[in-house]
């Protein structure tokens, strides 16, 4: 059976609700507040002692977070709306006595179909969580296993002679690899989400710097020329989310390049009043205009595994990450002739 607490200054009107749910549903009637931490599933207040027990009532809603837990004020004044943002309560729904019974009842149904609604999302949320456990681990032991063993026979000419099962075991180590990489990559995107999101005030030169210096032996191995032309204006993000946004986008623009060109990457910035726009020019092998915004989706892909190795999670890990950061992604380009993506961080207030 729900639960609903009655947090009210009006005895008489405390006791009357009561009498009208109580058939229905488990009722606590509260006159002092000392039962605003009892566990429930629906909070109904009048207005005075909304007044009283506002800060007691936030951290209570609060506390009960990431599930959701309604709060029905109850209120004759009807200009209270006008100050609810004074309380900092998350008033889920308001009502002016007399009230019928019927809409009564049909918001407090409404109400908890909703709190039931979160209990679900919850729930689905912790499968979630067992899921990447089981990406972070169980899975990745057997590919370990798996490549492991293929370098193995190789690097002990096991094959030798053999030139069809070498290339048997060639292909199984490549698949490993690729496996691998996707467990990776999902990982990256869900872990997004995942992240209690810790913004700080970063100097975006010396962030640029340490990203680059991380890919140094990409960098060296295909020859790719760096320009930074950015400042050290100090941007609001959260590092490791900054980091992954830049680190993605010079491996792309690194990796998608025709063949035999040299990566040339070109960094700028440019400041107004309240972001930092940073640009990354590459010199690769583009995007077509029509499937510029298509690159942002999850598993979006343009080129085959063959020509460009990777499973089409990088940009859809740079755009969520940028979305939680408050921030925004975008690109410019022209196939064959090179891309400029853009990225808006907040400037430090």
């Amino acid at each position: 059976m729900k639960c609903i607490l009655l947090l009210f200054k009006y005895q008489k009107n405390g006791i009357l609700l009561r009498g009208a749910l109580q058939n229905d549903y488990q009722v606590i009637l509260d006159f002092t507040g000392h039962n605003i931490d009892r566990p429930c599933d629906l909070i109904i207040i009048d207005a005075p002692s909304l007044l009283q027990h506002a800060g007691d009532l936030a951290a209570r809603v609060k506390m009960e977070a990431p599930l959701y837990l309604p709060v029905l004020l109850l209120s004759h004044s009807r200009s209270i709306r006008y100050r609810l943002s004074q309380f900092k309560v998350p008033i889920s729904g308001l009502l002016y006595p007399p009230v019928e019974k019927f809409e009564l009842m049909l918001t407090i149904e409404n109400l908890l179909h909703t709190r039931d609604l979160s209990i679900a999302l919850k729930k689905r949320n912790e499968d979630l969580e067992s899921f990447i456990h089981l990406m972070s681990h169980d899975l990745r032991a057997p590919l370990r296993a798996i490549k492991g063993f293929s370098e193995a026979i190789l690097e002990d000419n096991l094959a030798s002679g053999q030139p069809e099962l070498q290339a048997y075991l060639n292909r199984i180590r490549r698949s490993s690899e690729e496996m691998e990489e996707l467990i990776s990559s999902i990982l990256n995107y869900l872990n997004c989400d995942r992240r209690t999101v810790q913004k700080t005030s970063v100097s975006l030169s010396s962030l640029i710097t340490d990203v680059v210096n991380g890919l140094r032996y990409e960098i060296e191995k295909s020859h790719t020329q760096i320009d930074i032309q950015v400042s050290s204006d100090e941007v609001a993000v959260d590092p490791f989310l900054a980091k992954t946004v830049l680190q993605n986008l010079l491996h792309n623009a690194i990796k998608f390049v025709p063949p035999k060109r040299r990566p040339r990457i070109r960094i700028t910035g440019q400041r107004n009043q309240s972001e930092y726009i940073v640009k990354i020019h590459d010199n690769g092998i583009g995007i077509p205009k029509q499937f510029a915004q298509q690159i942002f989706q999850p598993f979006n892909r343009l080129h085959g595994v063959e020509a460009y190795p990777g499973v089409g999670l990088g940009l859809a890990v740079v755009k969520r990450a940028m979305e939680i950061m408050g921030g925004d992604v975008g690109v410019h380009s022209q196939r064959g002739k090179g891309s400029e993506f853009w990225l808006k961080f907040k400037r430090r207030p």
